[in-house]
């Protein structure tokens, strides 16, 4: 698995727990985790991180300047597109995950095609309702 598959991977795992319901995440014992339980899971998953964008970097596969954040701040983007494009195109999240890990890549990198197609006008339309209802809700 390369790296843009293992980010791909890791937005696929934690966007549905991000987005549940606080009643959705409770542990089996009822209660939502404490403070000293979300440090732990984000320290964590920050050292995974760290590993994978080292890795991409000596290999030559992510620019050199690129930091930890800036993966956090794709899951975020794309995020956003998962909770405004589920009504209307549910995949729709690989093509701007694709399109912002690319823009993370080396110049003169080979860019992969886009593995899902732009929404169409009327498509846009819906999309830009249910980011708006979703961001008021």
């Amino acid at each position: 698995m390369n790296w843009q598959e293992a980010s791909g991977e890791a937005v696929r795992r934690t966007r549905p727990r991000l987005a549940a319901p606080a009643a959705v995440r409770r542990y089996p014992n009822g209660r939502l985790p404490g403070r000293a339980g979300r440090r732990w899971r984000v320290g964590k998953a920050a050292a995974g991180s760290v590993k994978l964008i080292e890795r991409a970097q000596a290999a030559g596969e992510v620019r050199p300047h690129c930091e930890t954040q800036d993966f956090g701040v794709v899951q975020i983007m794309v995020g956003a597109v998962i909770d405004a494009a589920s009504d209307v195109s549910p995949e729709l999240w690989r093509r701007y995950l694709r399109i912002a890990l690319q823009g993370l890549r080396p110049e003169g990198a080979t860019l992969e095609p886009l593995p899902v197609p732009a929404v169409r006008p009327r498509q846009m339309d819906k999309l830009l309702v249910g980011a708006w209802k979703r961001r008021r809700s």
